[in-house]
């Protein structure tokens, strides 16, 4: 190949690229905003009750990054980010209120994994909190491990990535693990 050609290259494939149109919404994605944007209102789902997620303030206002991500949301779509009706749902309900269209986003706490992403039907956008897990127990316990733990009740979400990683845990590691459903609406259990 002569040398002016392979210059002239790279050249005409980045003209050629500004010819190719970016990717346009399906139908139903086109149709699932035009009914947002007709409603003039975002709804969307939040925990509610994560200090610093999403939380009602001392005025009865939903606060925290949810918060803030739906608020964001609604300004993109009605330049008003007060255009928002937030909807609190736990972990059972959150996956269920997407699928049905009872919300339109959700902005909650919730483990992004493989089969979430191929099995609930829904795109999840970047991942905006890190964290890390692991278990309280009193200082004058005297529990230092998982292994001292065997045996006792340790409470987690019903349905949440927490629960089926130390039910993974417990698995590898050769331990018994009891599940049960918590005694309360609040889910309040402790071995005392």
């Amino acid at each position: 190949m002569r040398p002016w050609l392979l210059r002239l290259l790279p050249i005409g494939l980045l003209l050629l690229s500004g010819c190719i149109s970016p990717p346009q919404p399906t139908g139903e994605e086109s149709g699932r905003l035009q009914t947002i944007l007709a409603r003039g209102r975002l709804r969307c789902g939040i925990s509610g009750e994560l200090p610093g997620f999403s939380f009602l303030n001392p005025q009865g206002e939903y606060s925290g990054l949810d918060v803030d991500i739906c608020r964001a949301i609604a300004a993109a779509l009605f330049d008003d980010p007060e255009a928002v009706d937030y909807r609190p749902l736990n972990a059972a309900e959150r996956f269920t209120a997407v699928q049905t269209g009872e919300v339109d986003v959700l902005s909650r706490n919730t483990t992004w994994t493989l089969s979430r992403d191929s099995s609930v039907g829904m795109d999840f956008a970047p991942v905006i909190f890190y964290d890390g897990q692991g278990i309280m127990v009193r200082r004058d316990s005297g529990f230092q491990s998982l292994e001292s733990l065997t045996g006792r009740a340790i409470c987690t979400q019903t349905g949440t990535t927490n629960e089926q990683n130390l039910a993974d845990q417990m698995r590898q590691r050769g331990l018994a693990n009891r599940r049960e459903a918590p005694r309360s609406p609040e889910g309040e259990r402790r071995d005392e």
